[in-house]
């Protein structure tokens, strides 16, 4: 793929951020806050673990997801140190795998046998 001449390339990076922007003025402020929030708690999460906040090395990322959701559910990483439903749980993994895909890494929650 060639590269972008610079003028198109700022071009380009403008209007990616007009979109995240956009994106961000059309839901509401505190939903924005606990998507940010949710990415944060990943990125401790998998530092803590001494992991890549990517998977990049690891082949299986499903049991790391799953000792995530549990330890959210169970309240060691939920925001106020509670338990929490697994509605919740579903959506906190969901911002998580959105924010992979936003920073195009593909979504961990996808085998490549589901997509």
């Amino acid at each position: 793929m060639a590269l972008m001449p610079l003028d198109v390339r700022d071009e380009f990076r403008r209007d990616l951020g007009l979109v995240d922007q956009t994106m961000r003025n059309a839901i509401d402020h505190n939903y924005a806050k606990r998507k940010d929030a949710n990415w944060i708690t990943w990125l401790q999460f998998c530092t803590r673990l001494g992991l890549h906040p990517f998977l990049a090395d690891t082949k299986d990322p499903i049991p790391i997801l799953q000792v995530f959701a549990q330890r959210y559910r169970d309240g060691r990483l939920a925001p106020r140190g509670h338990s929490v439903t697994a509605k919740y749980v579903s959506n906190v993994l969901t911002s998580v795998g959105q924010a992979f895909a936003v920073l195009g890494a593909k979504d961990p929650r996808y085998t490549d046998y589901d997509g």
